[in-house]
């Protein structure tokens, strides 16, 4: 489906709070965009640890290259982070100022309702 990026935005702001334990404070454009490394998506492995610099080369990685809208995952369950699969996705369309991104979703209908594009 399509979701609304500005409104799942206010659920869940990984700019503002990074999900990653690397980063501990909040994401910049200026930091994405002054990226010297892009990391290829095919290139990382989310099951081990990366740096701020790697997570921040990603996003970048996305913002110039995009993703094929490649659907990321939401899954809204009090007990799960939501986002779980497609955070560096979400960052880079938060950061382009994307209306949309494909998601798959899951979970509360209210909320999922609520981020309908």
């Amino acid at each position: 489906m399509l979701v609304d990026v500005k409104k799942l935005k206010e659920i869940i702001n990984p700019i503002e709070n990074p999900p990653w334990k690397e980063i501990k404070s909040k994401i910049s454009y200026e930091e994405v965009l002054s990226s010297k490394t892009l990391v290829n998506s095919k290139e990382y492995d989310s099951l081990n640890p990366i740096t701020r610099e790697q997570h921040i080369a990603k996003i970048a990685h996305f913002i110039k290259n995009g993703w094929n809208d490649e659907p990321i995952t939401i899954v809204f369950n009090k007990d799960l982070y939501p986002i779980y699969d497609g955070n560096h996705r979400f960052c880079a369309a938060i950061l382009r100022n994307d209306d949309y991104i494909f998601a798959n979703v899951e979970g509360n209908k209210d909320l999922i309702k609520k981020i309908a594009y």
